[in-house]
């Protein structure tokens, strides 16, 4: 059925078959909203901001895209409706039916955007903020739970916590789509549903109670201080990590009253899962306030060791880097805290990972790759080297080399997982300021080691260093990849040898010898 939208007050309304989207300017539900932009979309419709005529006020409208998504529309509209007047859930104002069918429903609209975006952009949120955020949503729930029959949201992840901006740096939080949530009577028919690394368990197993709500808003509790989920991946590798007996894990650091909070909510046996009261009388104990988990953050004396384990027995050393002002050419940047590897990734390190992921390199799929010549003075193509078979005498303590960026970046996603802590890349900015810690030749104050190898960063390449490498055809032609800045200095690679903050830039497919990586830590609320 076609929709019908107006130009204006008391224009007749044109119809328009199939109309995807509204656009700015048209009128809705018999002119009493104005359409004002597209905010978003998705697989199951358009969110747009309009304004009420008669008032003036900015308000947000819902409408579904396709038949299949109208039911989603309807239960979310009929939960929406329950939950009026319920703190931190979005607000509903109005609904209406559209000419084709379609369930359309006006809310508040929120301005502080969502709170995955929030987190991304910082990394993560600092414990108090944290501790703010769950307080809020155990308080839209509470209500949820408490109806009856009771509603299960069964969809929370830190896109669907919307903000709205209350005064100066702060941010009220509220839980949105509820299209997902059903009325809740011990019925188990089979429904996997809402996004796979914040599913609990026994969803899986087509099973859901109300403590599967408070493992989703753990999973989203642990996605704010780590900077990252528990499990990534598809759904066939996030089910078999959701449903292994062994516990999530939680970086070792983590203060015991909060390591006990996220423990509690992350039990994988329902039957053992804190509930939601559980959670709530943890959180406001003592006067309201989390005991125990705002606890003061002690400065990290500079070049700190930190050891994490690296799959059954080996450890990879990092060492804390203070935060600072970095002096460029032209301005000056501020670094964060973080963690810094002390050495490149070694062989054998990434021998765990290829043998616990059965990761194959860029290397070995396309078997060949590039060999420093000294006797010609540059790279050749060989065929059968790889990070395993490099070509020349490698122990399993010498820096991993002829991987890619692909590699590289496949490794700090797995090497995440296991460590429960955001790895990563370096940046260049990073890179830098670390082995700043000495002079070009001097020892590093801060322990690290470099020089050995040239490394990848996470940063896409700009205007600034020359093009390492890649200055040659090989059996295949590179010239399509992307490409990645790299730091570190090497003297068996050139006539001379390099400062330690050399940099450049080598395409995300480029494999040779001279060319490997380190990791990167997120710092943890709690470390300072």
């Amino acid at each position: 059925m076609a929709v019908i939208i107006t130009s204006g007050p008391g224009k007749k309304g044109r119809v328009i078959p199939n109309r995807p989207l509204f656009l700015p300017g048209d009128h809705v539900a018999d002119d009493r909203y104005r359409v004002l932009s597209l905010l978003g979309e998705g697989s199951f419709g358009q969110v747009y901001k309009v304004c009420e005529v008669a008032t003036g006020a900015v308000k947000a409208m819902k409408r579904a895209s396709h038949v299949k998504s109208r039911r989603l529309f309807a239960t979310e509209l009929q939960n929406l409706s329950r939950l009026k007047g319920t703190p931190h859930v979005l607000p509903l104002c109005d609904h209406f039916i559209d000419e084709d069918g379609s369930a359309v429903f006006i809310t508040e609209y929120l301005d502080g955007g969502n709170l995955k975006e929030a987190i991304v952009a910082r990394g993560r949120l600092s414990i108090a903020e944290a501790m703010g955020v769950l307080d809020q949503m155990t308080r839209a729930l509470a209500a949820a739970h408490a109806l009856d029959p009771p509603i299960l949201h069964r969809d929370i992840k830190p896109s669907n916590i919307l903000g709205k901006k209350s005064g100066e740096n702060r941010v009220q939080w509220y839980l949105s789509d509820w299209g997902l949530a059903v009325d809740w009577s011990g019925s188990r028919e089979p429904v996997v549903s809402g996004t796979y690394s914040y599913t609990a368990p026994e969803v899986w197993e087509h099973k859901r109670y109300p403590v599967s709500d408070v493992y989703s808003l753990g999973m989203t509790l642990y996605f704010m201080l780590f900077g990252r989920p528990a499990f990534e991946g598809g759904s066939t590798v996030v089910r078999r990590l959701q449903c292994a007996p062994e516990p999530v894990v939680i970086a070792e650091s983590c203060p015991p009253r909060l390591k006990n909070l996220l423990e509690g909510m992350l039990t994988k046996d329902p039957g053992k899962r804190w509930s939601l009261a559980q959670v709530m009388t943890h959180l406001r104990g003592g006067r309201h306030r989390p005991q125990g988990i705002m606890v003061l953050q002690t400065r990290l004396p500079a070049g700190r060791l930190w050891r994490a384990k690296v799959g059954g027995g080996d450890v990879m050393d990092f060492s804390w880097i203070p935060g600072g002002t970095v002096d460029l050419s032209r301005f000056r940047e501020q670094t964060e805290n973080l963690w810094m590897a002390r050495y490149p990734v070694i062989q054998r390190q990434f021998g765990v990972f290829v043998r616990e992921t059965g990761h194959v390199t860029q290397a070995e799929q396309q078997g060949w790759g590039w060999v420093w010549r000294r006797d010609v003075g540059q790279f050749v193509a060989c065929k059968g080297v790889a990070w395993n078979n490099p070509g020349f005498d490698q122990g399993e303590d010498h820096p991993v080399v002829l991987v890619s960026y692909r590699d590289a970046r496949s490794f700090v996603r797995w090497f995440s997982g296991s460590t429960g802590r955001l790895m990563f890349l370096p940046s260049q900015l990073q890179w830098q300021w670390a082995c700043r810690g000495g002079g070009p030749s001097a020892p590093n104050s801060l322990g690290l080691v470099y020089g050995q190898i040239h490394e990848w960063t996470q940063d896409e390449k700009s205007g600034g260093g020359e093009l390492f490498y890649s200055q040659r055809s090989g059996p295949e032609n590179p010239e399509t990849s992307a490409a990645r800045m790299i730091c570190g200095g090497i003297g068996s690679a050139t006539q001379e040898s390099e400062p330690s903050a050399c940099h450049g830039w080598a395409r995300e497919d480029e494999c040779n010898d001279r060319l490997g990586f380190r990791v990167a830590g997120l710092a943890l609320p709690w470390e300072s």
